[in-house]
């Protein structure tokens, strides 16, 4: 029966397409079969559907839980390409730009059967382009024209359709969108003098979906105008000073966009002084001393862009009488002599703009002297006090008689008659090995000057034994004088008061003995093992010193540890007897003294060099497997050995070994090889060496042990007949020659038949057996066993566990038993196999061979 279903999809925005699937036909399976159930994926446009195992098995089932696989129905895929595992894993690639559901079938087969066939639904969807938002500037009034991609420059299309672009929203509130392209091209004219932020909305469309809505930013920024000044007019009255605060000459100026505006002086006043013209268009102008009349001053206005026209400011400058200036005089006359002044006299340096006669008017007289004259035309006679020198003044104003000027200083410099300064000896004490610092005034603390001017000390004469390491002008000095020095030293020096120079002076410095502090230093004897040292006079004083020369003895402060001081003398000497076998380093401390002081605590210290003692040497044994080889590491056969003296010991060979062959090397490691198939006792001597003595001699044993599949054997048979019974343990056990009845413990063993007709028992465990040369009868235990035929031919029979029977040369007859068994027939010859019961695995090699109830062969 055939079924028609019918989709509804968008497509592109404008139309509807309906898309017609018919599903293939159904028959009913067998029950038996597999289980198939439908499966559905998602994947975007133009990409890779990968399904891991169990892919579109994940879901279908087997109903009696076989093993089962996936089998191709040749139906579809109808819009992509398809490969698949027997897993169920698939990878489907659809057709460049496909968008919508494709679909192909499969079945689930077992070993016989095939489902029904199952429908795959993968639905390729596409993915709509995305739109981000734009910004563009613009100045005002002017048009902008954005050419392709415009808009669309920032836009994607993750499956890399091409898009177009669509307006959503009205044209822009501010202006016209004049032309607008597909291709995100678009011509946009603002509004008249408009200035600000106009905005539009667009999406993009790929031909199937649209994009977010994406907004398009127009920032017009605004166009500046010139700013208008205009004229201004200020008055002032002569000699004032005129203060214009803001905004000054800039309040009658205008700027049509109101942006705040700033001053710019172009041309400064001709007949005074513009002090600042700010940007705020304050300003201060003060008119040229006593001139009245017209002034002006240019400047402009701007708004930080544009600047306006250049305008006029005038100042008109009202007359105005000025008050007379008075400036101050100074004037000299030497000690105790009349100073006479004739005319103008004070008035010379005084003024009036309007020229009118001036008077002067006293104000003060002065202090260290008299005016014995003082006239209306400016003349004056000053006389000073009897002796004074220095400066005096007196005080005065002028008169135009209307104003009067201010008041003024009259200095009179009376000149002294200089006198030579009077130096006077200084004496310092200070103790030998100090530094002597004077500060300042020094020397010159008891100098003089008649005149109180100031003095200076000068160097005539150095030290002699010492350093003046500093002399300064303001009579301050550091001296230090020589190592160890003491008595009276001496320089000299005069005073000046930058005219005239003092008498010389001496400075005499006595420097005070002081003890000096004796030095001692370190010693070192050395003496050997229960040895006495003696040492004579000066003995531990003939490396110490005393800067003073006195005589020095030696005081003792502590120790020794290892020994004892039998004899101690001031005058150095000593006899230090070690304790008895001691052997390192002791010390004992000291200082030396002149009496008055002592020198720092030193030690004295004594090596006793110990005798050597011979190392010890203790013997070694060690096991190795029959034909195998034996490896011993450092410190090998040193491992046990010791040295008195802690000295690091050498391995030397004294004997070699008679039944291998040996290799020892200096750090005790050593590497044996039995000679081939030797079993029993073999060894060699040596001794140890800690490179001045030797140790003993001593055996290291070596036991050659049999072995089984190169492993030690723990129980050996005879090489006769033998019956042997393992232990409750792991057993390695070894028949050799004969005829031998080997049972294994309950542990996991190792058994070797050798030579004769041996019967091996595993017993409990997993256990190894090998039959070796003989027609050998090996049976497996309890376990899961390895048994091994070897020569001639073998009878081997596997136990209750999972066993391996390797037959071996000669025609041999491996029977697998219980349980899942290998069974290999090796080397030619008959073989015959068995399995047994379980699922039993074969491997036949050359030869003639029969077997039976074996599942599987390799």
């Amino acid at each position: 029966m055939t079924t028609r279903r019918r989709y509804r999809f968008l497509v592109l925005m404008v139309s509807v397409v309906t898309l017609l699937f018919v599903a293939a036909p159904v028959s009913a399976a067998d029950p038996a079969a597999p289980v198939t159930n439908p499966d559905a994926y998602d994947i975007n446009k133009n990409g890779v559907l990968v399904v891991d195992a169990p892919g579109v098995l994940a879901n279908d089932f087997d109903p009696n839980g076989r093993e089962f696989w996936m089998n191709d129905t040749g139906g579809g895929p109808s819009h992509g390409s398809l490969t698949w595992e027997r897993d169920g894993s698939i990878v489907y690639t659809p057709t460049a730009d496909f968008v919508g559901v494709d679909t192909f079938m499969y079945q689930a087969r077992n070993a016989g059967l095939f489902s029904d066939a199952a429908q795959v639904t993968i639905t390729v969807s596409n993915t709509p382009p995305v739109a981000n938002d734009d910004v563009f500037f613009l100045d005002e009034d002017t048009a902008l024209r954005v050419d392709a991609p415009g808009i669309l420059g920032n836009d994607s299309d993750a499956d890399g359709d091409a898009f177009y672009w669509a307006l959503i929203s009205a044209t822009p509130s501010h202006g016209d969108l004049v032309e607008a392209y597909p291709t995100g091209a678009f011509y946009y004219v603002p509004d008249v003098d408009f200035a600000g932020v106009d905005t539009f909305s667009y999406v993009t469309f790929d031909g199937m979906e649209p994009s977010n809505d994406g907004i398009v930013t127009l920032n017009v920024i605004p166009v500046n105008d010139p700013p208008v000044a205009h004229p201004d007019a200020y008055e002032v009255n002569e000699d004032d000073l005129l203060v214009v605060s803001r905004p000054g000459v800039l309040r009658n100026d205008v700027d049509i966009d109101g942006p705040v505006l700033e001053a710019v002086l172009d041309t400064g006043p001709s007949f005074g002084t513009l002090f600042a013209l700010n940007a705020d268009g304050s300003f201060r102008y003060e008119p040229d001393p006593n001139y009245f009349g017209a002034d002006r001053f240019s400047y402009h206005a701007t708004d930080g862009l544009l600047d306006s026209a250049t305008v006029v400011v005038d100042i008109n400058v009202r007359p105005v009488n000025d008050r007379p200036i008075a400036r101050p005089d100074e004037f000299a006359t030497p000690e105790d002599t009349l100073l006479e002044i004739a005319v103008p006299g004070l008035l010379g340096n005084d003024s009036d703009v309007e020229s009118d006669t001036l008077t002067p008017v006293l104000r003060a007289a002065p202090d260290h002297g008299t005016l014995t004259e003082f006239g209306t035309d400016g003349s004056f006679s000053y006389m000073p006090d009897p002796d004074f020198d220095g400066t005096d003044e007196f005080r005065y104003r002028v008169s135009d008689g209307v104003l009067n000027s201010n008041t003024v200083a009259v200095t009179i410099n009376v000149g002294p008659v200089n006198d030579a300064p009077i130096a006077v000896a200084d004496e310092y004490h200070m103790l030998e090995d100090e530094i002597l610092t004077i500060p300042l005034p020094g020397v010159l603390i008891n100098d003089l000057d008649v005149d109180g001017d100031e003095l200076t000390a000068h160097l005539d004469v150095g030290t002699s034994d010492g350093d003046l390491t500093t002399f300064r002008r303001n009579g301050s000095f550091v001296y230090e004088p020589d190592e160890d020095f003491n008595g009276m030293d001496q320089f000299g020096y005069h005073a000046s008061d930058g005219t005239e120079d003092s008498n010389v002076v001496r400075v005499k410095i006595f420097v005070e003995s002081v003890n000096d502090v004796p030095v001692a230093v370190a010693d070192e004897y050395t003496t050997g093992e229960n040895e006495r040292l003696v040492v004579g006079a000066p003995g531990i004083l003939g490396n110490d010193t005393d800067a003073d020369g006195d005589r020095l003895w030696a005081e003792r402060v502590d120790g020794p540890m290892h020994g004892d001081l039998t004899a101690f003398a001031r005058n150095g000497s000593f006899t230090y007897v070690p304790d008895t076998g001691f052997g390192g380093t002791d010390y004992f401390t000291y200082h030396a003294t002149d009496d008055m002081d002592d020198s720092e605590i030193v030690r004295v210290t004594i090596i006793v060099v110990p005798d050597n003692e011979a190392p010890v040497a203790v013997a070694d044994e060690y096991d190795v497997a029959k034909n195998g080889e034996l490896v011993i590491t450092a410190p090998g056969v040193l491992g046990n050995d010791s040295d008195p003296d802690g000295d690091t010991l050498e391995a030397v060979l004294d004997t070699a070994p008679i039944h291998g062959t040996l290799a020892l090397n200096a750090n005790g490691s050593f590497t044996y090889e039995p000679d081939s198939g030797y079993v029993g006792v073999d060894g060699f001597r040596y001794h140890a060496n800690d490179g001045e003595a030797d140790s003993n001699i001593v055996r290291a044993v070596i036991n050659v042990h049999y072995e089984c599949n190169g492993v030690i054997a723990t129980i050996v048979g005879t090489n006769g007949p033998d019956v042997i019974f393992g232990t409750s343990g792991d057993d390695v056990i070894v028949g050799l020659k004969g005829a031998d009845e080997i049972h294994g413990g309950a542990g996991d063993d190792l058994i070797c038949g050798d030579g004769g007709f041996d019967k091996l028992y595993g017993d409990e465990g997993n256990d190894r057996l090998e039959g070796w040369a003989g027609n050998d009868r090996l049976f497996g235990g309890d376990g899961d066993d390895f048994l091994k035929g070897e020569g001639r031919s073998d009878l081997l029979k596997g136990g209750d566990g999972e066993d391996t029977l390797v037959g071996g040369k000669g025609f041999d007859r491996l029977f697998g038993n219980r349980d899942n068994d290998l069974l290999k027939a090796k080397d030619g010859g008959e073989d015959k196999l068995n399995g047994g019961r379980g699922f039993d695995t074969g491997h036949i090699d050359t030869g003639i061979d029969i077997w039976t109830s074996v599942e599987k062969f390799l």
